[in-house]
């Protein structure tokens, strides 16, 4: 699994959080925790990518949820070619990051 790049996300909070950033197909071999945004990743005309978040979540088991997300269809009708991950295994921890992430951005297959 090749890392592309980093992101950070900011919540609501205003706090930032960092995540990798890898293609949307990655195999995941290790069931890690981790709080993710799927998104689409673009380029603009002078260079610099950006992203598109289409879905907040969070998993104790990245290598299970990501083969089987409920959200597949939403993630392919909004064209999603990146997940970005942050790593975090307290579980209290991924709800609190997930939660302000989620309250601070708009996704497009997030349920509000």
């Amino acid at each position: 699994m090749s890392k592309i790049s980093t992101i950070t996300f900011t919540g609501k909070s205003a706090t930032k959080y960092d995540f990798d950033v890898y293609d949307i197909n990655t195999g995941w071999k290790d069931d890690v925790g981790v709080v993710y945004v799927v998104t689409k990743r673009y380029k603009k005309s002078y260079g610099k990518y950006y992203h598109d978040k289409i879905y907040i979540g969070r998993t104790e088991d990245l290598k299970e949820r990501h083969s089987n997300h409920h959200q597949q269809d939403c993630f392919d009708s909004n064209s999603a070619n990146c997940i970005c991950i942050h790593m975090e295994s307290n579980y209290q921890r991924q709800v609190d990051i997930e939660t302000d992430l989620i309250q601070g951005n708009t996704t497009q297959c997030n349920d509000t």
